[in-house]
């Protein structure tokens, strides 16, 4: 109890204080592999919880994932919290494709309530070229990527010539407009030095692209740290008790897992409240041809990564988490 208690306070004094910095907005894009397990659309709704309060200015939502199902769910999310339109990046083939059965069931059941218009064009387009566009509109050095999925988009954008949206390649237009990047990948505190994280081994060449030549700083979320972090199925009933139609939330009831893993939500959790997460030394990570990863620590290296949260940081990441998740849509006007 004493720990729940310590927990709340904690929330409540930093989600108090964080309005009153003079850097929010952030503006970000999420790049998101949504499909295969529900975190994503929980992490969305985070999102979307920090920019009801001012926290986040989300230009784009892209995907790393094929499924047609993807941007109709994105859709209906932002939908659900009066944000329809924002742009959702698509990617081209060849790319990972996953049907998770738990969004088509979300989609019969929800779409019609928050989606004015299910058959209208979607707020879609190809990936890269958002991409590029998003950032040659942006000031420079505005942009924070928040990637939790495969990397195959950012090492595509990295990839990508000058063309009629910039005269700059991929690289030095990121390099221009992005300020940092967060990101889902790897394993650096207690796997085998042969393990191959999830998000890397859908695209490992992807992934040593965006090792070897990303040019902001990285802070790299290690599957360690998220997997650390969770609620009970039955904290999240009585989080949703009263938006049982939250569109993430009747995804985790039809996902059906008896415990559910947080990794996405400490990305964009991170990007507002770094205090609540400690970070390694720097350093350079980098990726095998197998996949596996290795951190290197270097004096002003580009790279760091979350240290293991205690006991302590766990409760206080939970409680924050939920309730950011749980937050209702903003009342329209």
């Amino acid at each position: 109890m004493a720990r729940r208690i310590f927990a709340f306070f904690c929330v409540f004094l930093l989600f108090g204080a964080a309005l009153f910095a003079s850097d929010y907005p952030k503006r970000i894009i999420y790049d998101t592999d949504l499909g295969g397990d529900v975190d994503d659309g929980l992490a969305l709704s985070l999102i979307h919880a920090q920019i009801s309060r001012g926290e986040v200015d989300l230009l784009a939502v892209t995907i790393t994932n094929a499924s047609r199902f993807v941007p109709r769910y994105v859709r209906m999310l932002n939908a659900y919290f009066g944000r329809p339109d924002i742009p959702i990046g698509v990617p081209e083939q060849p790319c990972a494709g996953m049907d998770g059965k738990f969004m088509q069931q979300t989609l019969d059941a929800l779409e019609t309530k928050y989606v004015a218009d299910p058959s209208a064009p979607l707020p879609a387009e190809s990936a890269v070229p958002l991409l590029r566009r998003v950032l040659a509109e942006s000031p420079d050095h505005s942009v924070t990527f928040l990637m939790v999925g495969f990397a195959t988009n950012l090492a595509r954008l990295l990839d990508s010539p000058a063309d009629e949206i910039s005269p700059l390649t991929g690289k030095e237009l990121i390099a221009q407009k992005a300020d940092q990047t967060i990101l889902m990948a790897g394993n650096y505190q207690d796997r085998p030095a042969e393990f191959v994280e999830y998000n890397v081994s859908y695209d490992i060449e992807a992934a040593r692209r965006i090792a070897d030549d990303w040019p902001t700083p990285i802070v790299w979320e290690g599957q360690e740290t998220g997997a650390r972090i969770y609620f009970p199925v039955e904290r999240l009933h009585k989080i949703f008790a009263s938006a049982p139609e939250m569109p993430a939330y009747d995804s985790c009831c039809r996902y059906g897992l008896p415990n559910m893993a947080l990794w996405d939500l400490v990305v964009p959790f991170y990007l507002v409240h770094p205090e609540y997460l400690r970070l390694s030394e720097p350093g350079r990570v980098s990726f095998r041809e197998d996949g596996s990863c290795v951190f290197t620590p270097e004096a002003n290296g580009r790279d760091r990564y979350m240290i293991l949260p205690t006991e302590e940081e766990i409760a206080r990441l939970a409680e924050a988490f939920a309730w950011l998740v749980s937050q209702p849509p903003k009342p329209k006007n």
